[in-house]
């Protein structure tokens, strides 16, 4: 794409475009010589990118974006000033954007931004508990219910990760305290327990994900 030397980060994104009845690629990069993020859309099939409207935000942007209701949505500040970040919406059909609005939270937390039950989750963690929230009405910013509210005792965690929240409400939490040392832990909302699962063969960090099955068919 003859980005090289101008480009400070990327994030890829995938989803799905229901009125071509196609799959479609972001990139979203940060351009020294606009001072942007540019975005740019592969659609499979295709021998090449088109660069789209520039991302309407210039700071950081949190990670890939989420495929939700034929949008992708990244967490991303205005500017590199950031304060409360926002969520920036990319509708696949007509290829604008939107603002999504977020539920009332800490800037001091540290903010995700996930899918869970086909809606848009964002975790709010801080070095001792983690708050859950979904939008269940794509959009609507009353929509936006607490599901979680967890605290974590027995020391300052230095980083606290979600990795999983399973239907029976049990939740998948990575943790580090200030020594970096890794645990894995099933928090079970429904009984207020914690559960450290035993892993054979563990002798280092890891970098643990979740398994999804890939929407295209071999």
């Amino acid at each position: 794409m003859g980005y090289q030397g101008r480009i400070c980060f990327t994030h890829y994104s995938f989803g799905y475009d229901p009125f071509i009845d196609n799959y479609k690629i972001m990139v979203v990069y940060f351009s020294r010589e606009s001072d942007k993020n540019e975005i740019s859309v592969h659609t499979l099939g295709t021998d090449y990118w088109r660069r789209i409207q520039d991302f309407p935000f210039s700071g950081h942007i949190g990670g890939p974006g989420i495929f939700v209701k034929d949008t992708v949505n990244w967490l991303a500040c205005e500017d590199f000033n950031c304060g409360m970040p926002a969520i920036v919406s990319l509708d696949l059909e007509k290829e604008s954007y939107q603002i999504i609005p977020i539920p009332d939270g800490n800037s001091d937390k540290y903010w995700s931004l996930e899918v869970l039950r086909d809606c848009l989750c964002i975790y709010l963690t801080s070095n001792l508990d983690l708050d859950v929230w979904i939008m269940k009405e794509y959009g609507i910013k009353e929509s936006w219910t607490k599901l979680y509210s967890v605290s974590f005792v027995g020391g300052q965690m230095y980083d606290i990760r979600t990795l999983y929240i399973s239907e029976h409400d049990q939740i998948l939490v990575e943790l580090h305290d200030w020594k970096r040392t890794q645990q894995l832990i099933v928090y079970d909302s429904k009984i207020d327990t914690f559960n450290i699962p035993e892993f054979e063969n563990r002798s280092r960090l890891t970098n643990p994900k979740v398994y999804i099955e890939s929407l295209i068919s071999p």
